[in-house]
């Protein structure tokens, strides 16, 4: 079901991507953007696979699961390191821009004029992206320091990333505020699913405006 799952977020991905389905403009923001977003696709495309490969059974069995199996999968890859160490080092970078969108409210272009208008929707959504934005930053720690010891039992997993908050002094509030914020999290992408703005992909479109441009 997750891998299943994985591959809708993947086409999803490259409708935003290859057919430009959040209509970015054709300059050099809105290209950026696009690729990021290609970049997201790709990265998920291998999650993907992970998942795949864990149902059929074809790469074994590993004593670790969530992150740690899957940095020990990169690690057993040619430069798994470099590999462990680019996908933390895009997990941080990920979860700073996930903050700043929350913060920021960027999320509200996308978003129906009647959804924009409703501080329920505005309080979850902000406070989902944040929360999700702080736990890929740790998660992102967690990959490069395995990627630094060479190590895959040193990556973390979300689990781990809420763990290392709960030690943390007043970490029982912490550890409560994040989890309201997952929760948040889970609101903001119902509220994605009900009120987004969907432009329809199309890639003879972008390819014809390419063409122009």
């Amino acid at each position: 079901m997750i891998a299943a799952g994985l591959i809708g977020f993947v086409v999803w991905r490259l409708a935003q991507s290859i057919g430009n389905a959040d209509n970015h403009n054709h300059d050099a923001k809105g290209t950026a953007i696009r690729i990021s977003l290609l970049g997201s696709a790709l990265a998920y495309i291998g999650l993907t696979y992970y998942a795949i490969d864990r149902v059929a059974g074809l790469g074994g069995e590993s004593d670790g699961g969530g992150e740690k199996g899957l940095a020990e999968w990169i690690m057993s890859q040619p430069a798994g390191q470099w590999l462990a160490s680019a996908i933390g080092i895009g997990f941080i970078i990920g979860g700073i821009v996930t903050i700043a969108k929350g913060v920021l409210r960027v999320y509200e272009k996308y978003l129906s004029p009647k959804a924009r208008d409703s501080k329920p929707i505005m309080f979850a959504c902000v406070y989902g992206l944040a929360a999700r934005g702080v736990l890929f930053v740790i998660v992102g720690g967690f990959f490069c320091y395995a990627a630094f010891m060479v190590s895959p039992e040193q990556a973390g997993s979300l689990a781990d990333a809420l763990n290392s908050l709960h030690g943390l002094p007043f970490g029982g509030v912490l550890y409560t505020t994040v989890a309201i914020g997952l929760a948040s999290f889970g609101a903001y992408n119902l509220i994605q699913a009900r009120y987004r703005i969907v432009r329809e992909p199309s890639v003879t479109r972008e390819i014809n405006n390419a063409a122009k441009i």
